[in-house]
C-alpha cells in the first residue's frame, strides 16, 4: 500500500480509478461477441446501421465494426443451457459450459442442463411442460480468431485481424454453426482451418425477419501458432471463470437442500467437470430440439 501511494502521482487515469475502487472490471475475463446485426439504427436513433451484417466490438479501435463478410479461425467449441424469462427479458438460469454431451451440465439453480430433457423424454411430457421446455435454450459457443474489413456506424473503414471473439448460436442457427465443425475430416483440429463467413441469409416468416450465417471452409490448412495458443488459453479462462460462478451457486443451492449432517457437506464436483474433446457423435438424443 505504501509503495502504491508513493507512485500515485504517476498513475494513469485508468489505474487511478481502479486503485480507488471506481474502475476496473468486477467480472471475470470476457471477450467481444460476434453477432449478426438486426438493428436499423443505433441506440439513440441518430445513425443508420447496416442490417444483416456481422458486427463486433473492436477493443483496438474502441468501436463496433460491421461487415457483410468475415473469416473466423475457430479455436474452441463449447455448449451451454440457459433459461429465458420472457417477462423480465433476461436469462434466469444457466449451466456450466460443457464440451461434449455426456458431460454433466450443472446449473445455477442446483439442477442439470437447466431442466432440458431429451427428445425421447419430451414426447412423454404434458403440453404445459412441453411449452416450458421451449424456454430452455441450448447454445453453441465458438471461440475464434476473427478477421474482417468493415466500417463503423460513421462510415469509417476499419480492419480487424486475428481478434478473439465469442460466437454464440441457438435455435435455427445452432446446427448451422455446429455442423461445419462436425463435418471436418477426422482428427483435423478446427484451428487448422478458416471459416469463410459470407453475407448472412435473410429469412422471413410472416412479420418476423431474421438472419442466419452462411459458412464454408477455406482450402488452406494452417499450423498451430502463437495466435491460436493465446486464443485457446483466453477461451479456456473465460469458460473456467463462468463455470466457477455457476458451480458456486449450484453448491449453495444443493447445500441448502441437504437435510442430514452428511448431506450438509459441500459437494466437490470439480473432477466431474474435466471437459474433454468436442462430441464425436453430435446427432444423439441429448441434442437440442
Amino acid at each position: 500500500m505504501t509503495t502504491e501511494l508513493a507512485t500515485i502521482d504517476n498513475m494513469t487515469e485508468d489505474a487511478l480509478l481502479e486503485f480507488i475502487g471506481q474502475g476496473g472490471s468486477t467480472m471475470g475475463p470476457s471477450v467481444p461477441s460476434l453477432q449478426i446485426n438486426r438493428d436499423a439504427e443505433n441506440d439513440d436513433g441518430t445513425k443508420q446501421l447496416p442490417i444483416g451484417t456481422y458486427a463486433v466490438y473492436s477493443p483496438e479501435h474502441k468501436k463496433v465494426v460491421y461487415s457483410k463478410t468475415a473469416t473466423l479461425r475457430p479455436v474452441m467449441r463449447a455448449y451451454q443451457y440457459r433459461v429465458w424469462d420472457e417477462t423480465k427479458k433476461e436469462y434466469k438460469n444457466r449451466s456450466v459450459f460443457i464440451k461434449r454431451w455426456s458431460d454433466e451440465a450443472f446449473d445455477e439453480l442446483g439442477g442439470l442442463s437447466c431442466g432440458k430433457v431429451s427428445r425421447k423424454a419430451l414426447a412423454q411430457l404434458s403440453d404445459l411442460d412441453k411449452a416450458k421446455q421451449k424456454s430452455i435454450k441450448t447454445r453453441i459457443v465458438v471461440f475464434g480468431l476473427l478477421s474482417m474489413t468493415g466500417q463503423t456506424e460513421d462510415g469509417e473503414a476499419l480492419e480487424i485481424t486475428n481478434q478473439l471473439v465469442m460466437w454464440s448460436a441457438s435455435g435455427s442457427s445452432f446446427m448451422l454453426v455446429s455442423e461445419p465443425i462436425d463435418k471436418l475430416a477426422e482428427k483435423t483440429p478446427m484451428f487448422t482451418k478458416v471459416m469463410n463467413l459470407s453475407a448472412p441469409k435473410r429469412n422471413k416468416e410472416g412479420s418476423t425477419v431474421w438472419y442466419t450465417p452462411e459458412i464454408s471452409w477455406a482450402d488452406d490448412t494452417l499450423s498451430f501458432d502463437e495466435h491460436v495458443k493465446a486464443g485457446i488459453i483466453s477461451a479456456q479462462n473465460i469458460i473456467d471463470a463462468t463455470n466457477k460462478e455457476v458451480l458456486a451457486k449450484w453448491n449453495n443451492v444443493t447445500k441448502k437442500r441437504a437435510k442430514t449432517p452428511d448431506d450438509n457437506k459441500m459437494i466437490d464436483i470439480t473432477k466431474e467437470l474435466e471437459l474433454a474433446d468436442a462430441p464425436e457423435a453430435p446427432f444423439n438424443d441429448k441434442l437440442p430440439i
